[in-house]
């Protein structure tokens, strides 16, 4: 097999995460195929390579997509300090708005139910709102917001090309099996001053990324940043801080007059985000046998971790109002104020984030007071306890 990014022969196998044959779709839901991970000696990118059986699954799942199908439809929440809570793409939005004009059009590529349409109808309200995806079962839906003059689908090739002044892909571009590729061609849909936003998962802050089956590609950020500037694009922005999950970035066609970053990924070498995932789940496997405890959140890192336990959660944990009261098969989904006494609660983070939101739910609900927080290692570089 060739790198998905440089296109190296150069990739090794680094083989199955987790205890058990399980993924996660990124709707999420679980999955009974495995993940497999490789790693380019080449480039040190992360990523997956699908066999026939799982291009054919990820083909159908995206056919009947359900787009945040834990909280019934709604765009998770954003927790920013000092500010309420808020979708994710507003926030991004919102951090945007004073490099954007003050009118123009945008095109939303793998639109899914509208998330980015419905928090731009909202900041950019004099802006033409276009939409794109591969299927037009949400169409009628994405017309009837505010400010969307037209939906496009199938290909590319129907979307007028050089009229946009702001694109976006919205945890798209991990999704795509040539992301190089995919970025050059979006070039010729910008206008000269033209934007492009982005957000993808960020692999050094949730590891737990690689349990998304139709997930193609797990990013650093200085692979990321690599990546646009070797597609033809500079950064105006990078909100590497807006997400504690994700890498954001506003960019431009490069002009050469930004001077390129350089940035060292802030980890030991890539492949051993791999390996620290397989020690956390055996950690959290010895900790919860023969234990009652519950999960906090309902994100793809809390769903898949359930799938790898021995002994199943009595219930997940999440502050987001959109999925409490939910289930996840047949386990109830609580808010922190209903955390009975005494409860373990695993953290599926990172040593860090698991240990500053245990920390932040113990000042803020009394609840949590007595909980025990079952975090993971801090295996990753720079993470203390």
């Amino acid at each position: 097999m060739k790198c998905n990014l440089c296109r190296s022969d150069r990739v090794t196998e680094l083989g199955d995460i987790g205890l058990k044959p399980a993924s996660v779709t990124s709707e999420p839901d679980l999955c009974c195929l495995p993940a497999k991970i490789y790693y380019c000696q080449n480039c040190h990118h992360l990523q997956k390579a699908h066999s026939e059986r799982e291009l054919s699954f990820i083909n159908s799942l995206y056919q009947n997509y359900e787009t945040y199908k834990v909280s019934s439809g709604k765009e998770q929440l954003v927790f920013p300090k000092d500010s309420p809570p808020r979708a994710r793409s507003y926030h991004a939005i919102e951090q945007c708005i004073s490099l954007l004009p003050k009118s123009g059009n945008l095109l939303d590529i793998g639109t899914g139910n509208g998330a980015i349409l419905k928090s731009a109808s909202q900041l950019l309200e004099k802006w033409q709102l276009f939409a794109f995806d591969l299927g037009d079962k949400s169409k009628e839906e994405i017309l009837a917001i505010p400010g969307v003059v037209d939906f496009f689908s199938e290909t590319l090739e129907n979307v007028p090309r050089e009229k946009f002044n702001l694109i976006v892909l919205w945890h798209c571009l991990e999704h795509i099996p040539e992301p190089a590729q995919f970025l050059n061609l979006l070039r010729n849909y910008l206008t000269e001053e033209g934007f492009l936003l982005i957000q993808v998962p960020d692999i050094h802050r949730t590891p737990f990324d690689f349990a998304v089956i139709d997930h193609w590609s797990h990013f650093t950020n200085s692979a990321l940043i690599k990546l646009c500037q070797e597609t033809g694009y500079q950064i105006e922005l990078d909100g590497y801080d807006w997400v504690h999950n994700c890498l954001t970035l506003l960019l431009k066609r490069d002009d050469g007059s930004i001077p390129k970053q350089s940035l060292p990924d802030s980890s030991f070498t890539p492949d051993g985000y791999f390996y620290w995932l397989k020690q956390t789940v055996e950690e959290f496997e010895r900790a919860t046998q023969n234990r009652k405890y519950a999960i906090f959140g309902t994100g793809i890192s809390g769903i898949w971790v359930s799938s790898q336990l021995s002994n199943p959660p009595s219930c997940f944990i999440d502050e987001d109002s959109q999925r409490v009261g939910n289930n996840i098969g047949n386990i109830p989904i609580i808010k922190p104020q209903e955390i009975p006494p005494g409860m373990d609660i695993v953290m599926p983070f990172t040593h860090a984030t698991g240990k500053n939101i245990s920390q932040k739910m113990q000042q803020e609900y009394s609840t949590s007071q007595s909980s025990n927080f079952i975090l993971s290692q801090p295996y990753l570089k720079g993470e203390t306890d």
